[in-house]
């Protein structure tokens, strides 16, 4: 889908559903670094599996980094969530 067909498609929810853009978005983020957590923890499994601390400890800080970004998500969304429509 092109980025005008996506932003028209989120104008048309945002009227049905009561959910302004950007509340989509930042959930859209959450959703996103929740699954790109997921599979890092795969793949610093992988990297400790094979003895590769270099990037198993890479991996840990990224995942880190995602828990950082998760948190300051979860702050974003709970008023936006809550508000009245």
């Amino acid at each position: 889908m092109n980025p005008h067909a996506m932003e028209q498609t989120k104008r048309g929810t945002e009227r049905v559903s009561g959910v302004p853009n950007v509340t989509y978005d930042l959930i859209a983020v959450f959703y996103n670094t929740l699954e790109g957590m997921a599979a890092v923890e795969g793949y610093r499994r992988d990297a400790d599996a094979a003895g590769d601390g270099e990037a198993a400890a890479f991996l840990a800080a990224w995942q880190a980094t995602a828990r950082d970004q998760v948190d300051r998500l979860r702050a974003l969304l709970a008023p936006r969530l809550a508000a009245p429509r």
